[in-house]
């Protein structure tokens, strides 16, 4: 006995093969009665839907033989699998590679063998439909025709499976973004109706009675407004990423350097210390989006900062196969329970009475990150307060060179 080599292709063909998710189903009418009509047209008591697999050969449809699977060693199907020409043995007695085959020398009882390989719309063969005897005898033309035929509709049917299930897939994974973004709508609405209600209000007031505070009025409204377009502008950098043009080379201290030079008033109004340490890499990434992280995460310690002696740790740090960067603050921080949340887009745990916010940022952030091949992560600081961090795939590097 001798057998079948693997293809050259066998890596690719067993993904492919199992990517139509066919192997260990239960029977199907559509497979059992193509291989019917093989044993019906071709006279033959065995025919079979096979599939082979690493280490057998698996049938989806069978006639006349009551295994739901043999050894690939065994296999002549792991033979058909080589070319996409019917493989014909008229008499396995009389060939080398299957004479003393077991399935040869005793049940089935194997002699004539004709295996159609399945190839499918890739080009991978993926099994045959086969058409098995227990005397010898030929194929004649229009038998071996009729073979490659049904073996071509046994690929269409797997393939509608194929295109049936990614469909279904697709249509719950739309189901789940538009609960999502139902969900979204609704909260973005709410929060958008407050401030647009009160810039109505203290416009009517104005209109209705000249005589109130004017200044005080127009401060409301301009807080209002302010709001609002906070809101209308977190919302465009969430939509925004992954709409970059190509990634270039950034240099991660000048990104953070610049988005500490943006809260350049803030750091100073809240008399904060913002403190660096460690060195960054350079990296094949978005520098905008990468400032606007550090913008968000430096900004949100500074809005939840302690009452005196804010302070804030910035530092990186090198892994096997990824950059973390942390941003540490001795602040209220955020309890354990909602720090999975946190991440949720318009997630707030205060009121925009008591600490202004879109609670939009770290939801920004994550999308930025996970465009890096990163997660974010939030626990508690040694500072005290939040420590917030984030990694970026260390396959984005370009050099090896440091910024200290």
């Amino acid at each position: 006995m001798i057998p079948a080599e693997l293809p050259e292709n066998e890596a690719d063909r067993l993904s492919i093969l199992r990517g139509y998710g066919i192997l260990d189903t239960p029977p199907e009418e559509r497979f059992d009665r193509l291989v019917r009509l093989v044993s019906e047209q071709l006279g033959v008591p065995i025919a079979l839907v096979s599939l082979v697999d690493a280490h057998r050969q698996w049938f989806k449809a069978a006639v006349g033989l009551d295994a739901k699977e043999t050894p690939r060693e065994l296999a002549f199907c792991a033979h058909a699998i080589h070319s996409d020409e019917t493989l014909v043995i008229e008499n396995a007695l009389m060939d080398e590679r299957f004479s003393d085959n077991p399935l040869v020398a005793s049940d089935p009882d194997i002699r004539f063998y004709a295996g159609s390989p399945l190839v499918t719309s890739s080009g991978h063969r993926v099994g045959t439909l086969c058409a098995i005897d227990r005397q010898p005898r030929t194929l004649t033309a229009s038998e071996e025709t009729l073979l490659r035929t049904l073996a071509a509709v046994v690929v269409d049917e797997m393939e509608l499976t194929a295109i049936g299930q990614a469909l279904k897939e697709s249509a719950k994974q739309l189901e789940n973004r538009n609960t999502v973004l139902d969900a979204f709508v609704h909260s973005l609405s709410h929060d958008l109706a407050g401030p647009i209600r009160r810039i109505k209000s203290f416009c009517d007031l104005l209109q209705e009675d000249p005589t109130a505070d004017t200044a005080e009025c127009l401060q409301f409204m301009a807080d209002s407004a302010v709001h609002a377009d906070r809101l209308l502008t977190d919302l465009r950098s969430f939509f925004s990423v992954g709409r970059a043009e190509a990634a270039v080379a950034c240099d991660v201290r000048k990104c953070l350097e610049r988005a500490e030079d943006d809260l350049k008033d803030e750091i100073q109004a809240q008399a904060a210390r913002v403190e660096v340490t460690g060195s960054f890499p350079s990296l094949q990434f978005f520098p905008e989006m990468l400032t606007l992280v550090f913008h968000n995460l430096i900004g949100n310690s500074l809005k939840y900062r302690s009452a005196s002696d804010p302070v804030i740790s910035v530092h990186a740090q090198e892994h096997e196969d990824r950059w973390e960067f942390c941003v540490d603050d001795n602040g209220i921080g955020i309890p354990e329970k909602h720090r999975g949340e946190a991440f949720k887009l318009l997630f707030r745990l205060h009121r925009e009475a008591d600490i202004p916010g879109s609670g939009m940022g770290l939801a920004i952030c994550q999308k930025i990150v996970k465009r890096g091949g990163g997660e974010m992560r939030i626990a508690a600081s040694e500072l005290g307060g939040t420590c917030v961090s984030f990694t970026l795939d260390k396959a984005l590097g370009l050099t090896p060179a440091l910024v200290t």
